[in-house]
């Protein structure tokens, strides 16, 4: 039987943030998420960095209860590569 997904409705306190993080991070939004996009990037920074802080601690509670053999394989050079293409060339 297939879950439906709660829909964005923004939120209009810390608690709410929370909510919508742990939402976000466990379950996703449903179909189009242009709404919540448009909320975070123009709320105030304190509540994206609540809601970015709230995100992370979800996903290293995930990380923290998955056994070695079923941790994702972490892919530095995806993550470093861009990084390091902002350095002139000797620079790293």
């Amino acid at each position: 039987m297939k879950e439906e997904r709660q829909t964005f409705q923004k939120p209009n306190n810390e608690d709410e943030i929370r909510e919508l993080a742990h939402l976000y991070a466990t379950e996703g939004l449903a179909d189009d998420e242009s709404e919540f996009r448009e909320w975070l990037n123009h709320a105030p920074a304190e509540d994206q960095k609540i809601f970015s802080e709230e995100v992370n601690a979800v996903g290293l509670l995930a990380l923290a209860v998955l056994t070695p053999d079923r941790a994702p394989a972490l892919k530095l050079d995806a993550i470093v590569a861009p990084a390091a293409k902002k350095f002139p060339s000797g620079f790293a």
